[in-house]
Parts: structure tokens; sequence; C-alpha cells
């Protein structure tokens, strides 16, 4: 992958393939998408602490 010097890289838009390894593949994947999931909520939690202390 050639990135451009301050492209954005959406990580819900990487994934890995290895062809010759299908089931690695899966496995990978399926970390990436349980890791976003788990940095979508952690970021949730911060923005409802922090509107809380705004009010």
């Amino acid at each position: 992958m050639v990135v451009k010097p301050n492209a954005k890289i959406k990580i819900t838009e990487y994934g890995v393939y290895d062809k010759n390894d299908l089931e690695k593949t899966h496995k990978v994947n399926k970390e990436i998408t349980v890791a976003v999931s788990r940095f979508g909520k952690i970021l949730y939690k911060i923005t409802e602490k922090v509107m809380y202390h705004m009010i």
C-alpha cells in the first residue's frame, strides 16, 4: 500500500488478505472488526463523560 503524505486512512477500510491462508485472513479481519468496535465504545464513553461535565 502506498500512502500519500497527510492521507487519511480509515481502519474500517483496512483488511488483510492472504490467498495462501484464508483461515488466517478471516481471523485477522475478525480481530480488526472487534478492535474497531471496542474503540468505538471507548470513544462513546469518553464523549458521554465529557458532555456530562460540560452541563
